[in-house]
């Protein structure tokens, strides 16, 4: 069920709610005459705002915008856990590794041995320079520079440079159709998914060779990230989609679809399309 089915669910269960509360309050005061004046009052007044609360649940349209905000403020929420918890498994235990590191130096200084010492300060200086390098990481994912300056295809291209620099897997990206400037929301959704698909395949597909195709036309726009890894079938699903039902709820605010393939031993394909109107970027 997604949320606006949800928020829909709940209007239709405070619908019913007040509909038995309002019978159960119409019999009460019919079946019971002997009521005190101000009872009676009391009661009816009750009665009336039943009656109005009724029908304004009736008639309230829950539009699908009010769904669609909360599946952004959800998927804002996962981006904040997903980077609290990349802040905590990199910069922060480096950190927490160099400050250890500092400690044993002291205790080098103290007894002169300066020698090792040394050796201590070069493993602190890496873990240092480690943690900078992954800060710096972290902060131009929140936002990458070069897809605001450069777009879409260019910020792409960087990033999966990187990837194949880091990780030594074979990445190819191929464009078809001219390439242009997209809205920047869309553009920012069309890279996150690249992003984490490529991600994913790395982190749980141990794949040899990521295919990234980007097909731009005027009123569609679609990327296909494909990667011969180990593959994964539904009870696998799980943890291999892990991050990208939010990409998939992302997709969905714009009108767009999310398609993930695989079979354990034979990789995974994740293709999305996302309506667009060229005119607009």
């Amino acid at each position: 069920m997604n949320s606006f089915d949800m928020i829909q669910d709940i209007k239709e269960r405070l619908s019913e709610a007040v509909h038995q509360a309002r019978k159960e309050l119409q019999a009460t005061v019919e079946e019971a005459p002997a009521l005190l004046p101000e009872e009676r009052e009391a009661a009816e007044n009750l009665l009336h705002q039943c009656n109005t609360v009724k029908q304004y649940l009736e008639e309230a349209d829950i539009p699908e915008e009010t769904g669609q905000e909360v599946k952004l403020l959800h998927m804002q929420e996962a981006e904040k856990k997903r980077l609290a918890r990349e802040l905590h498994d990199g910069p922060a235990q480096l950190a927490a590794h160099a400050l250890m590191r500092t400690e044993i130096t002291e205790r080098f200084f103290d007894k002169e041995d300066y020698k090792e010492a040394g050796e201590e300060l070069k493993e602190t200086k890496k873990s240092v320079k480690r943690a900078f390098l992954e800060m710096r990481r972290l902060i131009y994912d929140l936002q990458p520079a070069d897809l605001e300056k450069h777009g879409l295809t260019e910020a792409a291209a960087v990033f999966l440079r990187e990837v194949e620099e880091q990780t030594g897997t074979a990445v190819t990206f191929r464009i078809f159709g001219e390439a242009f400037r997209l809205r920047e929301e869309i553009e920012t959704a069309v890279y996150r998914f690249i992003q984490e698909t490529v991600r994913n395949a790395v982190k749980h597909g141990a794949p040899h060779r990521i295919d990234i195709a980007l097909r731009m036309e005027e009123q569609q726009i679609t990327v296909s990230v494909q990667d011969d890894g180990t593959g994964f079938d539904d009870a696998m699903f799980n943890e291999y989609s892990f991050g990208l039902e939010g990409l998939k709820e992302r997709m969905q605010l714009f009108g767009g679809t999310t398609v993930i393939q695989s079979q354990p031993g034979s990789g995974a394909v994740v293709t999305a399309s996302i309506p667009v109107d060229r005119n607009e970027g």
